[in-house]
């Protein structure tokens, strides 16, 4: 199993989702974003996305051994991490979705 620093790694969530939170916020202020349907017909928004890649971005470059996984993009990573890793980044992504869909 991959260990990693629990303060590094609180630190890179933490940073994870600051950077989420400014990309829903320059979108909320520009109020410009489309809507498109998933195959299930969920929606998803570009804000949903852009706050997915800003979390990745930072997830990855904090731990670039962790495994991602998220709810737009789908799997990243290296197959003996991703059960440590992949609920995480999951639920990371899942709170910046939900923040993006609330505004």
């Amino acid at each position: 199993m991959n260990s990693i620093d629990m303060d590094r790694a609180q630190h890179a969530a933490v940073a994870a989702a600051d950077a989420a939170e400014a990309v829903i916020r320059q979108h909320q202020l520009s109020d410009d974003w489309t809507i498109q349907y998933k195959a299930d017909d969920s929606p998803v928004t570009e804000v949903d996305v852009a706050s997915e890649k800003a979390i990745y971005q930072v997830l990855t470059e904090a731990t670039p051994t962790a495994a991602f996984y998220g709810e737009e993009t789908g799997y990243h990573g290296s197959a003996e991490s991703a059960g440590a890793t992949a609920g995480a980044s999951a639920g990371a992504s899942a709170g910046a979705s939900a923040g993006a869909s609330a505004g």
